[in-house]
């Protein structure tokens, strides 16, 4: 499968849908965004203004195997 068509799924069933809810990824794979990604020479990395608090959410910030770069975003 083409690394950008899994990159935007992927990304896809990430998406915040209201500030505490977040969907459920159906990726049944053992590799993360960021693993596939450097198989290809790239990375993969996030910015977050995210609430530190939300445990949810940081349990997705903290997977290395999908985010090997986590920046603060710019208020």
């Amino acid at each position: 499968m083409n690394l950008a068509v899994i990159l935007a799924l992927s990304i896809n069933s990430l998406a915040v849908v209201s500030g505490d809810s977040i969907l459920k990824s159906t990726y049944t794979g053992s590799s993360g965004l960021h693993d596939l990604a450097k198989q290809s020479g790239k990375y993969m990395g996030t910015a977050v203004d995210q609430d530190m608090r939300d445990t949810a959410a940081m349990k997705v910030l903290k997977n290395i195997g999908d985010f090997g770069m986590i920046t603060p975003a710019t208020p």
